[in-house]
């Protein structure tokens, strides 16, 4: 079984390429060059300042590309639901945005097919390369620059020159071209691939004395990048073993860039057999909660289809390992991308868990809290624990419909349980799913603990309010220790009354009731999946 580092080694050994890395000419600084021989005088000497702009973000608006939002984020394939186990679901789907860009501004043209956005900076210390050309097309001189540290190339005043800039869009060494007449680079299934080029004419004045002027510099992608991510946020865990292989082959087009002209020849496929392995790694952002892996390819249309086996997912959950697939089980995902140059198809695979199930309603394993570290809504992993009193109001107790717990939030904004990530997963309860639960509050399988209530789920859970009371925007709290309090999401007064449900230890402390306000009252919220 290969690794992806052999399907490297095994696919640069049979391409045919117009490069060879080089080992001696990387710059011993950012000014490392080659030059052809050439008499200036030094009053005649210009320099050249080499300026990178940014990367060129595209994005097309066609309407067969998929459901297009902000910043030109598409979906792709809608979220499906697979099974882990009883309690880990996995929203699956496939998204695609500009590569660069995380999220964007809104961003619409019905009548354009494509869209060019705002360049993107490029990364600071990433390397990049510039060949110079004469006007008559013989060869200048070759130059190394690493993004946000300035650089320059010396030039002869009055004179026309045509330019090329390429990078690996990293801080990797930059190979040398072996054949300056006819550049040639070849691309990689692990490396992006930028791209820019040009002519500039240089000024003749001051006379006498050196010049300096500017060469702006904006890359655009030549590669569609694929991205497979399995993430462990929505449940807030860390990912300690992962192993997933291709259920199906796949390939991934590569090519040969003429730097020239710009145009892309093909060259071959890096190819993955069934039973192929992933290499992942974690997140730069996200750390162990995500891990991700990335494929490169020249592929501009149709589809791609990427079929996975996952053999292993364990993970951590405040310090408790759990195991997301058992002995013998089988769990697959299926994806189409759609790759684009510039764009990155994102496969997702959105892990988060459940609670009980009650008449239908699937219940949230906890509270819903906010984790200001992150600037993330959350759900508490239990509904045993308790986060109650001051030490917890401005993280565990809410003003009706706040997208943060704070204090001085603004009420009625927003439904925050639909923030948890995976975002639209979760939703506040309405009255009538609560009003289910007070229905059952003498039943047998109802039990009182202390002033919590918990409920028989059907599917062999159980579903627990603690009696955490409530407070207002300025304590003290109310009902600590005797009474719990949960927002709906039905209005009874419009526009600052909600019901709300109220729990406490005996059958008929469990109720509904309606005269809390929105901008005063924080309470609990026990988000409810959103079906």
């Amino acid at each position: 079984m290969n690794t992806m580092s052999n399907k490297f080694t095994s696919y640069f050994r049979t391409i045919s390429v117009g490069i060879t890395l080089s080992t001696a000419l990387f710059f011993q600084s950012c000014s490392n060059r080659e030059t052809a021989t050439e008499e200036v005088g030094s009053g005649e000497q210009a320099q050249l300042m080499v300026n990178i702009e940014g990367i060129m973000q595209e994005v097309s608006t066609d309407p067969q590309a998929g459901t297009k939002a902000a910043g030109g984020f598409a979906t792709i394939q809608a979220p499906k639901e697979i099974n882990f186990t009883e309690s880990i679901k996995a929203a699956t789907s496939v998204t695609q945005q500009p590569m660069d860009q995380n999220t964007g501004r809104s961003i619409h043209n019905a009548v354009a097919a494509t869209v060019q956005l705002p360049t993107q900076p490029m990364t600071k210390d990433y390397t990049y390369r510039v060949v110079m050309y004469n006007v008559d097309g013989s060869f200048h001189s070759a130059t190394n620059f690493v993004a946000g540290t300035p650089g320059s190339i010396e030039v002869s005043k009055g004179q026309k020159y045509k330019w090329i800039a390429y990078s690996y869009n990293n801080n990797a060494a930059i190979p040398a071209i072996t054949d300056n007449q006819n550049p040639t680079i070849a691309t990689a299934v692990d490396k992006d691939l930028l791209y820019a080029s040009g002519e500039v004419t240089i000024g003749t004045s001051p006379q006498g004395e050196q010049l300096t002027q500017p060469l702006p510099i904006t890359f655009e992608h030549k590669m569609s990048k694929i991205s497979l991510a399995i993430n462990a946020r929505g449940m807030n865990a860390t990912i300690d073993n992962i192993a997933v292989v291709m259920r199906t082959p796949v390939s991934f087009n590569q090519g040969i860039l003429d730097l020239k002209t710009g145009a892309m020849q093909a060259n071959g496929s890096v190819n993955y057999a069934t039973g192929d392995p992933i290499t992942f790694q974690n997140s730069a952002v996200y750390g162990s909660a995500v891990k991700e892996a990335f494929f490169y390819t020249t592929q501009s249309t149709g589809a791609l289809n990427v079929n996975l086996k996952h053999n292993v997912i364990d993970v951590s959950i405040e310090g408790v390992s759990e195991s997301l697939i058992g002995s013998g089980q089988t769990v697959t995902t299926d994806f189409a991308a759609t790759p684009a140059p510039g764009k990155n198809t994102n496969l997702n695979v959105n892990l988060y868990k459940i609670g009980g199930t009650i008449g239908g309603v699937t219940w949230a394993t906890g509270n819903l809290y906010y984790d200001y570290g992150s600037g993330q809504q959350k759900i508490r992993p239990n509904d045993i624990t308790r986060w109650s009193g001051t030490t917890y109001t401005e993280t565990d107790y809410w003003l009706g419909r706040a997208l943060t717990p704070e204090n001085n939030a603004t009420p009625n904004q927003v439904d925050p349980c639909t923030k948890v990530f995976p975002e639209n997963t979760w939703r506040l309860p309405t009255y009538d799913e609560f009003n289910m639960l007070v229905g059952r509050a003498g039943n047998g399988d109802t039990q009182y603990i202390g002033n919590a209530v918990s409920f028989a789920a059907d599917n062999g859970k159980r579903v627990r309010f603690n009696p955490d009371g409530r407070t207002h925007r300025i304590p003290p709290f109310t009902g600590e220790n005797v009474n719990g309090y949960y927002w709906t999401s039905t209005v009874r007064t419009a526009p600052h009354v909600f019901y709300h449900f109220k729990t406490g230890g005996r059958a008929n402390n469990v109720e509904m009731e309606g005269f809390l306000q929105l901008d005063n009252d924080k309470l609990n919220i026990r988000c409810v999946r959103n079906k």
